[in-house]
């Protein structure tokens, strides 16, 4: 739990209270504060700068005014990324089942996935626990039992089914299923489990038991990053061409690597930078890399599970009737600033939202108070986005604040060891305050409050013309709103009101550039980002460019020159 409310609270507060650890280099999972000049942890800013805090809340001067955080360009750090296995998702997992045997499965009623709070994929929460090997052993037994016996003479290299074409079978299913030539051991290995299965009066059932073995083994369940065997004695590594691969087109596509890029990593030619170059471009351009992008943007923006999302009828009438067009919003603006040809962070920042038809016109405008004129700009104008940062029956400014604070600008925020914030509820019980921003405000006197939701709750107020359902609104409970804020502890650090503002704001800051290259990072390479001077950020973040174009940064990530790999 996070600490509730700010708002135009003395800024003074800041420097009385040990509040909130804020810091750009520091994140859940992984890695501690960068180190400034003079040796001290950067607090927020996080940018070698020196003189900063360590962690005790943003850094005030003796008239206790923030002290900005301009950019600075990122150290090169040339530690190597840990090597792992790396569990596939549940839609990873079917997509190279269907790619093994050409057959589809229904993962729907698998166990739960496990993420990290930030991105599914993450490798340090992929785990097969017992009710998932129940779940991979059951659908194992049920996809190779379905197999007519075309559909296995079709896999088999000869065409037939006997035991002298098992070991053919056999080493081309496993070459299939591992993403990576069979060696023999994986051969022999499988010929024993073909012919424990043989004798009986079904000729292909030793044929179905290899292939349910293929799929649950951790070869194929896993994709490895832990180099050629021969090397296994070296601490540091290099990936070999097939995890090159894997890697590649799994990441860029959610899809096993297809036969070209399996025969290019065959001929040895991934590992020069330019080859992988020409094949992860030929990816991008396939209709999967669309995919996967969007699927990376929903999840940065935290609307994958919008569905979950709950609002009180009574308060947002109307609401149920137009998720799905609210679904639809997003998908379009997705579509249009975000895809894979011309999307940047730039455009999903700052383009207008696309009309999802007059249903969700008219929900936008439902409130009594809307004005007629407003123009939703940008992904904080979302109706998802605003929605899932709320509570049921009110805004909460402090949620909005804080994804502007960890997704857009990577700034971790996270409360002190054992301390326990007052409730809101104790404020609003003894002050009633009559509207939102004045509840916050009110909860923000505590002192033990402050340091947080300086940084949070004025980013949430320039949100407060979305209500808590996203429609517009200009009053609350009778009252004008008040949407000023205030950008601190940033590079483009100004007074703001509103929500454009605040886009236009957020569009101009190096930051947000900056850490829409680790976002990526952390989707694309399934882990938190050992320091912002990882060889394929600050790669990413160059080929980018000035308004952060996505394709280019997703190319330089995931060919980047940073191939090297370490044991740990």
């Amino acid at each position: 739990m996070r600490c509730k409310g700010l708002g135009g609270a003395a800024l003074a507060l800041l420097g009385l209270t040990a509040g909130c650890v804020t810091d750009l280099g520091e994140q859940p999972g992984g890695g501690s504060a960068p180190t400034g000049s003079s040796g001290q942890a950067t607090g927020t800013g996080g940018n070698g700068s020196g003189g900063g805090t360590g962690g005790g809340g943003p850094v005030v001067d003796e008239d206790g005014n923030v002290i900005s955080r301009p950019f600075t360009e990122p150290v090169a750090d040339p530690a190597a990324i840990p090597a792992r296995a790396w569990l596939l998702t549940h839609e990873q997992y079917a997509r190279a089942v269907r790619q093994v045997l050409g057959a589809s499965v229904d993962v729907s009623a698998f166990a739960l996935e496990l993420d990290n709070g930030e991105y599914k994929n993450h490798a340090d929460v992929g785990l097969v626990r017992v009710d998932l090997a129940q779940d991979y052993a059951e659908t194992a037994e049920e996809v190779t039992a379905g197999l007519t016996v075309a559909a296995l003479q079709a896999l088999s290299p000869t065409g037939t089914l006997d035991a002298a074409s098992a070991d053919a079978f056999i080493a081309a299913m496993a070459s299939r299923a591992f993403r990576r030539p069979a060696a023999s051991e994986d051969v022999q290995r499988f010929r024993g489990l073909f012919d424990v299965a043989s004798g009986g009066d079904d000729a292909t059932y030793p044929f179905r038991a290899v292939l349910r073995g293929l799929l649950t083994s951790p070869y194929f369940l896993y994709r490895t990053e832990i180099g050629a065997r021969a090397e296994e004695a070296n601490p540091a590594f290099q990936l070999t061409d097939h995890e090159l691969a894997t890697f590649a087109s799994f990441s860029l596509t959610g899809e096993p690597p297809n036969a070209e890029l399996l025969s290019a990593a065959d001929r040895g030619e991934l590992r020069d930078p330019a080859q992988l170059r020409t094949h992860v471009d030929a990816l991008l351009a396939s209709p999967t890399a669309g995919e996967q992008l969007k699927r990376f943007l929903t999840e940065w923006l935290e609307v994958d599970a919008f569905e979950e999302a709950t609002k009180f009828e009574e308060t947002f009438p109307g609401f149920e009737s137009v998720r799905a067009a609210m679904q639809a919003e997003v998908d379009a603006f997705l579509a249009q600033s975000g895809s894979v040809a011309t999307g940047s962070l730039t455009a999903l920042l700052t383009s207008p939202v696309p009309s999802a038809g007059p249903a969700l016109d008219a929900f936008y405008r439902s409130d009594p108070t809307a004005a007629g004129t407003e123009q939703r700009i940008g992904l904080l104008a979302l109706g998802t986005v605003l929605s899932h940062l709320g509570k049921p029956n009110l805004t909460s400014p402090t949620m909005r604040g804080l994804f502007v604070r960890e997704r857009i600008l990577c700034q971790h925020v996270q409360l002190p060891p054992d301390f326990s914030p007052p409730p809101l509820s104790e404020t609003q019980e003894r002050a009633q305050p009559e509207t939102t921003r004045e509840l916050y405000e009110l909860h923000a006197s505590e002192p033990v409050c402050a340091s947080c939701h300086q940084l949070i709750d004025p980013i949430g107020f320039n949100l407060e013309g979305f209500d808590g359902a996203g429609r517009f609104r200009t009053h609350e409970n009778g009252i004008a709103l008040d949407t000023a804020g205030a950008l601190v502890e940033t590079d483009v650090d100004r007074p703001v009101t509103g929500s454009v503002e605040l886009a236009e704001a957020l569009g101009e800051s190096r930051w947000a550039a900056e850490c829409m290259a680790r976002q990526a990072y952390r989707f694309y390479y399934g882990r938190t980002e050992p320091s912002r001077g990882v060889a394929p950020v600050i790669e990413a973040r160059t080929a980018a460019g000035a308004v952060t174009e996505l394709r280019p940064l997703v190319a330089a990530l995931v060919s980047s020159s940073g191939f090297q790999r370490v044991r740990q």
